[in-house]
């Protein structure tokens, strides 16, 4: 009788233990699934195309995007002047800015501009993100101004829409000197022919200007689209 008792103890002893090193397992197995934490968040800023040179007045884009490895609310901009700032600390380092946009990065942005003052501009694209301020690489546009205009040059405004230009032709005595200044509110690209001058090509909404000297008294635009 005793020695069914020892064996049942025995038995007893052995079943509780696993039990217990099985519950110990799953027990540690929980514990190392609540220690497993996000990864840390690393953002970047990158301008992606901006051009080297630029006509005052006239439009032009840059494209830059922010990167981060998972979704985070941001504010981005650009910010540029005629001064290199090697190491930012703040967007009023820099003379001027575009209006911030709240957004959700990572995200790709697509800016135009138009500068009126020739000289050289230097440009990064910018991010705040949980506080913190994200630079990109810093970029330079050369902005080159239109040549000063005679005093006995005469500047003709013209505007181009979708239902056509605001003037056709102009009319002055044979050897006048103009300036034509073409502006578009059309959002896409436009060729306007202009008589004894050749081809003007404005982005979308653009600006340009053109100075020619009048051949036969007379010159004639036509706009065509591009």
């Amino acid at each position: 009788m005793r020695a069914y008792i020892a064996i049942a103890l025995a038995f007893m002893l052995l079943f509780y233990g696993c039990l217990g090193a099985q519950q110990t397992q799953q027990s540690q197995g929980t514990g190392a699934s609540k220690n497993v934490s996000e990864p840390k968040l690393s953002v970047s800023v990158n301008i992606l195309d901006i051009p080297q040179v630029v006509d005052a007045e006239q439009n032009f884009s840059i494209a830059y995007a922010v990167n981060a490895n998972k979704e985070v609310p941001a504010k981005i901009n650009l910010v540029y002047g005629k001064n290199s700032i090697p190491f930012p600390q703040s967007e009023s380092d820099y003379e001027f800015s575009t209006q911030a946009e709240s957004l959700t990065a990572p995200t790709n942005m697509l800016t135009q501009l138009a500068l009126n003052s020739s000289g050289t501009y230097f440009f990064r694209a910018h991010a705040v993100v949980n506080g913190v301020d994200y630079w990109s690489e810093e970029h330079s546009v050369n902005v080159v101004g239109q040549q000063p205009m005679e005093a006995d040059v005469k500047v003709y405004n013209i505007g181009i829409s979708k239902d056509g230009i605001s003037l056709a032709e102009i009319t002055e005595p044979v050897n006048t000197k103009v300036r034509l200044v073409f502006s578009s509110n059309v959002d896409k690209e436009v060729t306007v022919d202009v008589q004894g001058f050749g081809s003007v090509t404005l982005e979308p909404r653009g600006k340009k200007s053109i100075d020619l000297t009048t051949a036969l008294g007379y010159t004639f635009f036509t706009v065509k689209d591009s």
